[in-house]
């Protein structure tokens, strides 16, 4: 089966698309999405979100291994919207800092950075820093400590941007099934731009070795 490569577009066709690319698309109301951690692609690693409408909003397609060193966050048809890229760790405590950068598809300097950073060489949770989109954040496991469901807040506010938990499927009886690990509910806040917290989404399912 052919790979579907994204699309790299030229400053011409950037610019006639720019209105129609979700690169900055803020919310007006909070918004659920399901992230599925799966690629659309046979064989390959990756992530596919769902608006609540069913419809394929953004897309990740990773043909190398889980957890490589570069991703493309994109739309449905192919379009970047984030490049995502992992820096080289420190040569002599490369588990002191490990840093991810995203780059919207229209800019060249990185759009932010989140790194993850702990004082225990062994330590199971995940807490990144966020700093870039005109903020400040946090991105940590919100499940006990299990990667599964994670929390992005404000660090200065400390309200919640996004949450993201494992999907129940709706049933008619008002009760649901739990479905698996790799289902998730992410719910975005208003007046967030949901295609930071894809990116952000992107980045927890790559250090945590999810996609």
């Amino acid at each position: 089966m052919g790979k579907i490569h994204p699309i790299f577009s030229t400053s011409s066709a950037a610019a006639a698309t720019a209105t129609a690319s979700p690169s900055r698309d803020v919310t007006s109301t909070t918004e659920t999405f399901t992230m599925w951690m799966k690629s659309l692609v046979m064989n390959g690693n990756g992530c596919t979100i769902y608006d609540q409408n069913g419809a394929v909003v953004y897309r990740v397609d990773n043909y190398q291994k889980k957890g490589c060193r570069e991703v493309c966050l994109m739309d449905l048809k192919g379009n970047i919207v984030f490049t995502i890229l992992r820096t080289a760790p420190l040569l002599l405590c490369p588990f002191l800092s490990r840093m991810w950068k995203g780059y919207r598809c229209d800019e060249e300097t990185a759009s932010f950075c989140v790194a993850r950073r702990t004082k225990r060489l062994f330590a199971t949770g995940l807490c990144c820093e966020v700093v870039g989109c005109d903020g400040r954040y946090k991105m940590e496991a919100s499940s006990g400590g299990k990667l599964t469901a994670f929390k992005i807040t404000d660090v200065v506010s400390g309200g919640v941007v996004a949450e993201a938990k494992r999907k129940h499927s709706t049933s008619t009886a008002g009760t649901g099934v739990l479905l698996g690990n790799d289902v998730l509910t992410l719910v975005v806040g208003a007046g967030v731009d949901r295609s930071f917290v894809m990116a952000l989404a992107t980045v927890y399912g790559l250090m945590s070795s999810r996609l």
